[in-house]
C-alpha cells in the first residue's frame, strides 16, 4: 500500500465530499488547500507545477461563488496568490 502524505489524504476525502454535495462550500475550499499544499512542498510530486495551482484556484474560486462569506475561502484565495 502507498503511504500518502496527509494533504493527499485530506483530498481524497474532499473529492468525496463534493460527489456527495456539490454545493458544499467548504469541500472546495478544503480542496483548494490541499492542492496549494501540494504545489508548496517540495517532497510532493506536484511541486511548483502550475496546474496544480491553477487547480486550486478554480477550487477557491467554486468555494466563493458557492459561498461568498465563507472564511476558509477567503483564506485558501490568499494562499493561491
Amino acid at each position: 500500500m502507498l503511504a500518502y502524505p496527509p494533504w493527499a489524504r485530506a483530498s481524497i476525502t474532499k473529492e468525496r465530499a463534493i460527489v456527495a454535495d456539490s454545493r458544499f462550500a467548504p469541500a472546495y475550499a478544503g480542496l483548494a488547500m490541499t492542492y496549494q499544499r501540494s504545489w508548496s512542498e517540495p517532497r510532493d510530486p506536484h511541486f511548483l507545477n502550475p496546474a496544480t495551482l491553477h487547480l486550486a484556484e478554480v477550487a477557491v474560486r467554486r468555494a466563493l461563488d458557492l459561498d461568498p462569506g465563507l472564511a476558509d475561502g477567503h483564506a485558501g484565495l490568499g494562499f493561491v496568490f
